[in-house]
């Protein structure tokens, strides 16, 4: 038989969850479903998967933690369809940051998620 002591040792945290705006008129608000997942990564390349509740604009940006470099993608993103970005031209070994930022340009710190690329031989 479980104790209560026990019972929260195996509880298990909620996810957190990432909110970004719809860049519109509008300027409402939509859940993310699914993200930023983070694929296929390469010594110059990654693939970031998301999804979100409604049709509405998402931006990505990767930053390098070392030289504080960004490359951005904004893009129409379906609702309730995963859709992935593709970044190029990322620097061999360098580690960057993932975010979906608001309208605003602030980044989502509790939805942020980091890769390294790999190391060319």
């Amino acid at each position: 038989m479980l104790t209560p002591a026990s019972d929260a040792a195996l509880t298990v945290p909620e996810a957190p969850r990432l909110h970004c705006r719809i860049v519109s008129q509008q300027h409402e608000l939509t859940d993310a479903l699914l993200g930023p997942v983070i694929g296929k990564v390469t010594s110059s390349s990654a693939v970031i998967l998301f999804e979100v509740s409604t049709r509405s604009v998402v931006k990505c940006t990767l930053t390098d933690c070392v030289t504080l470099q960004s490359h951005s993608q904004t893009r129409m993103m379906p609702g309730r369809r995963p859709a992935t970005f593709h970044f190029n031209a990322l620097l061999p070994q360098h580690r960057y940051e993932v975010c979906t930022p608001s309208m605003h340009g602030e980044c989502h710190r509790r939805g942020s998620r980091s890769l390294t690329c790999l190391l060319v031989w």
